[in-house]
């Protein structure tokens, strides 16, 4: 049965993984999607550094608890805390994308749940010929499916940064979000200068 329990808990930290890195890649996107809004703003606005401060503050404290957030759903995926993707969970989906092992999958985990010594050894022939099936299945299954979709995305993004970075009036307006404390003067269109010194 320990052998079931481990063939499970690879699927389910294998599962788990891919979610973070899918949760990483959209919440990469989504922050990198508010900071070139923001740079924006910033190349034609000029904004005060207290709006500048606020932004910032907001921008940083978004990301904290999205980091917060996307590490304790891994973390109660992986372990299981509040019952959450229990082993019984994790056979249903297991259950759901092969028929094959569906029933008795979850008849396992349940007779083996059960305190009751009684037909130890039925147990240990049904756990057998599940294992073996489990083992087949779960090799082509459990292989780590990158998200390409999300991927994608973020590194569209990062490399229209790249771009963008070679642009002065960007690479300007991300320093002074960068430097958000200080204030800026708006440039003047030209300036005037007396040849005659008056």
């Amino acid at each position: 049965m320990k052998q079931i329990l481990d063939i499970i808990n690879k699927y389910k930290k294998n599962n788990a993984n891919i979610v973070l890195l899918e949760n990483i890649c959209r919440g990469g996107g989504l922050f990198f999607s508010i900071y070139f809004f923001n740079v924006i703003i910033e190349i034609f606005y000029y904004l005060d550094p207290l709006i500048k401060t606020k932004l910032v503050n907001f921008y940083f404290a978004s990301f904290f608890i999205y980091v917060i957030y996307i590490s304790m759903q891994w973390i109660i995926t992986i372990n299981s805390f509040f019952n959450y993707k229990n082993n019984f969970d994790v056979a249903r989906e297991i259950g759901n994308k092969n028929k094959a092992i569906r029933d008795s999958l979850l008849n396992i985990l349940q007779i083996n749940d059960q305190a009751d010594k009684a037909n130890d050894d039925l147990k240990k022939y049904a756990t057998n010929k599940l294992k073996i099936k489990l083992e087949t299945y779960l090799r082509s299954s459990t292989q780590f499916i990158y998200p390409k979709k999300e991927l994608f995305l973020l590194s569209f993004l990062i490399v229209t940064f790249l771009v963008c970075l070679i642009n002065t009036n960007f690479k300007g307006a991300s320093y002074r979000l960068l430097n958000f404390h200080q204030k800026f003067s708006l440039p003047l269109p030209f300036t005037l200068t007396s040849l005659s010194g008056n």
